[in-house]
């Protein structure tokens, strides 16, 4: 459990880096580059899934169809950043078990599955997802050539085949 957790951990830990590098410019100090790049969007959406494990751990059952759109965490990037600093301890509380999870899975129509998991395994789907999203993220700041960790946005699997192809 440790490990997922960590994971957890360094997958919210990258989104924070890359919030963080779009204000650490002089010229990049306003919210412009956050909202305008929908970074905020991307932080929202990570937020929302974790928020959901965290709240169906109390009740029992993860609804990812749960969203706050259009919340502050969209448009400001404190609270992108306080969010995302809350779910890091937030996380650390989690233990494993049983759950039921709730999710959409039609493009074309509203149509939801619910089906059983564990939490072990919901946070190994928050690992991907959230990596999933700062690889997005990442591409999105590209242009602005702003000063990020090599590994960020690399899924894990990858980031251990780049290891081994390197050694």
């Amino acid at each position: 459990m440790n490990q997922l957790l960590k994971g957890c951990r360094e997958a919210l830990e990258q989104v924070a880096m890359i919030i963080r590098a779009t204000t650490s410019d002089n010229h990049l100090t306003d919210e412009n580059l956050y909202t305008t790049l929908r970074l905020g969007s991307h932080t929202r959406h990570i937020v929302d899934h974790f928020v959901a494990l965290l709240q169906g751990i109390d009740n029992g059952v993860i609804d990812y169809n749960r969203r706050n759109r259009d919340s502050v965490i969209e448009s400001q990037v404190n609270q992108g950043l306080l969010a995302i600093e809350q779910l890091v301890s937030q996380i650390e509380q989690v233990a494993d078990g049983p759950i039921e999870v709730i999710s959409e899975i039609d493009c074309y129509q509203t149509v939801s599955q619910r089906f059983s998991s564990t939490v072990h395994r919901e946070l190994l789907y928050l690992i991907n997802h959230t990596i999933h999203h700062t690889a997005y993220m990442k591409l999105l700041v590209k242009p602005y050539h702003l000063t990020l960790p090599e590994g960020i946005g690399i899924a894990p699997g990858t980031a251990s085949f780049l290891r081994t192809a390197h050694a």
